[in-house]
């Protein structure tokens, strides 16, 4: 599984649970937790990429 698969899936699941969010709380909420938690998930990205072939253990 690729780096854009992985996002794909992150987003995808992280979609489902702000609109979850969104239908209980409110709209305002919900878009909210989807903005907060995709920033902290780009900045983690951003900081430490996934391990690929060319990492030493």
């Amino acid at each position: 599984m690729g780096t854009l698969d992985e996002r794909f899936l992150i987003y995808s699941a992280l979609l489902i649970l702000c609109s979850t969010t969104g239908v209980f709380v409110g709209l305002a909420a919900g878009l909210w937790s989807f903005v907060q938690i995709a920033a902290v998930i780009e900045f983690i990205y951003w900081i430490g990429p996934p391990r690929g072939d060319w990492y030493i253990k």
